[in-house]
């Protein structure tokens, strides 16, 4: 039922209660190590025997096994503590299950000694998982630390200066978590802080009989703290039964087979289903699809055909090989599939049309517009063609463009060409499909219609690719011809300034030449002579030449 119930709790079809199940120990397990001697002169070793796990405990459990005063490396087993006659020969009179070695003991107490540190015991942690197998999780030595404590008379110092807010909260935090911890942790712990307290009396009392005599305390004792260093140890499996490299080899022979085996029953299954499909798909074509795009011969003999399969399929097809099947498949498709694509040609050749003539119409036309406009004899870049147009830019000159040389004349004339040859293929091949006989092939392949459509896009794509590479380099470069030439009128118009002010400034009449010119008057007056007047002299403009693009 177990198996059952987890797959059917793998499978997304099933809906089943979610159960969580725990298993038990069958037989108990036990640890043997020797005992540990503190005594030299011992030279026979003792073996312990304890119990981890008893009989019927629920796993998955953890144990640990503390080895006080350990000094040197040290190995134990894990065995079956008391395993029924019934079950002897299994275990073959070995009920051992795991042995582990601990070394590094004696080298890493030496370290720590040197620094200070007291170690205590070798901790030894086991975990037997959820599936019952059995693992040492990890090998710690556990070490004593001795710290510095602050005394209790500055510990109330440093409480009373924080209600103040004048002690740090983070220190106080710290000592409090610390001796919580060493309060916990160590058992040793509670003689150091009566000891304070009967101090703390005794340095008051003083206090208040010989207030002249300054206190003297007695150190405290350091505080204790525990620290852990991992060890090296290997763990070696004894309880499991290695196959020889033969039977190994056997093994997955025989699965291999059973793979094979699998993978024959899919492909059996596949193409039964496959010919059965075919066979129901077949006779509802025969009296749908299959009566507008066959002859009468055609249907008699898929008829016949059909009627043998079938009853080849009802009678012998559950015993039958996956050649066999495959056979009678092909037999039958053989006659199906030319009958079927007639008639996906003949439903999609009008479609493929419709989708020539709207490429034609929407694009071809309207880009052959352009191509003619925008066309000259002799093919022009666009830099060639900027270098052409006059430094003017008034309106009257830019209507009077007739168009851009993109294209070239033989360009146009290619364009020309495949449209009037594609209008020629749409009209003979409609005209054909409306007088053919739909019960035999189509005159007109359908890949005929398709490669004609690819051949008009490539083209289309390539001529309407050609005019947007032309239309932006022109727009750039015409860009740059303007501020050229926007350039060149500024400078132009700054000489004209300069020359007029220059002119002005000559103009201008001084005290003597006003003089003068009272003097001419009288003269004139006298003589009876009429003045003469200078005509004024125009200053030449500067001639300035629009500077061309180096583009």
């Amino acid at each position: 039922m177990g198996a059952i119930y987890q797959a059917a709790a793998n499978t997304r079809g099933f809906l089943v209660k979610r159960i969580v199940l725990r298993d038990m120990t069958r037989y108990p397990i036990a640890v043997t190590f020797p005992r540990i001697n503190t005594s030299a002169d011992s030279t026979k070793e003792e073996l312990v025997t304890k119990t981890l796990f008893p009989a019927y405990n629920l796993f998955p459990q953890k144990r640990t096994i503390k080895f006080p005063r350990l000094e040197k490396d040290i190995a134990f087993h894990v065995h079956y503590g008391e395993t029924p006659t019934d079950h002897s020969s299994y275990l073959q009179g070995d009920n051992t299950i795991l042995r582990v070695n601990i070394s590094g003991v004696n080298e890493a107490i030496e370290n720590f000694q040197k620094s200070g540190n007291e170690p205590q015991a070798v901790k030894v942690h086991l975990e037997l998982d959820a599936s019952g197998i059995l693992q040492t999780s990890e090998v710690n030595l556990i070490m004593a630390h001795e710290g510095i404590v602050k005394s209790t008379i500055e510990r109330l110092t440093g409480g009373i200066s924080s209600l103040f807010g004048s002690g740090d909260q983070k220190e106080a935090k710290q000592e409090d978590t610390e001796q919580k911890t060493t309060e916990t942790s160590s058992p040793t712990t509670d003689q150091p802080s009566s000891y304070d307290t009967k101090q703390d009396e005794e340095s008051s009392t003083t206090q208040s009989t010989e207030p002249t005599e300054t206190t003297t305390t007695t150190p405290v004792p350091p505080l204790q703290k525990t620290m852990v260093h991992p060890l090296t140890f290997h763990v070696e499996i004894l309880d499991s039964v290695y196959p020889p490299s033969e039977s190994v080899g056997a093994s997955m022979k025989i699965l291999h087979e059973f793979d094979a085996a699998d993978k024959e029953r899919d492909l059996l299954y596949e193409a039964k289903n496959e010919l059965e499909r075919t066979i129901y798909s077949t006779r509802r074509d025969i009296e749908k699809d299959f009566v507008d795009h066959t002859t009468k011969e055609e249907i008699d003999n898929l008829n016949t055909i059909m009627k043998a399969i079938s009853l080849w399929y009802d009678d012998e097809s559950y015993y039958a090989p996956r050649s066999a099947i495959e056979e009678h498949l092909g037999k039958l498709r053989e006659i199906v599939d030319p009958i079927k694509s007639r008639i996906k040609a003949f439903a999609e050749l009008p479609q493929a049309l419709t989708a020539l003539k709207e490429i034609l119409t929407s694009t071809a036309e309207p880009i052959k517009l352009v191509m003619e406009v925008n066309s000259v004899s002799n093919t022009l870049t666009a830099s060639e063609y900027i270098l052409t147009l006059n430094d003017s830019l008034t309106e009257e000159e830019e209507n009077r463009k007739t168009g851009l040389p993109i294209y070239s004349l033989e360009d146009v004339e290619n364009m020309k060409k495949i449209i009037a040859e594609t209008k020629t293929f749409l009209k003979e091949t409609k005209d054909t499909l409306d007088k053919c006989d739909k019960r035999a092939d189509p005159p007109v392949r359908l890949v005929t219609v398709t490669e004609k459509t690819s051949a008009l896009t490539a083209k289309l794509e390539y001529y309407g690719h050609k005019g947007e590479i032309w239309f932006t380099t022109y727009k750039r470069l015409f860009l740059i011809k303007k501020e050229a030439l926007a350039m060149a009128a500024k400078v132009t118009n700054t000489t004209i300034n300069a020359t007029e002010a220059n002119g002005t400034l000559s103009e201008l009449p001084t005290e003597a030449d006003e003089e003068f010119a009272n003097d001419t008057d009288v003269k004139d007056q006298v003589t009876g002579e009429p003045p003469v007047t200078e005509e004024p002299t125009e200053t030449p403009k500067s001639e300035t030449s629009t500077p061309r693009s180096e583009l």
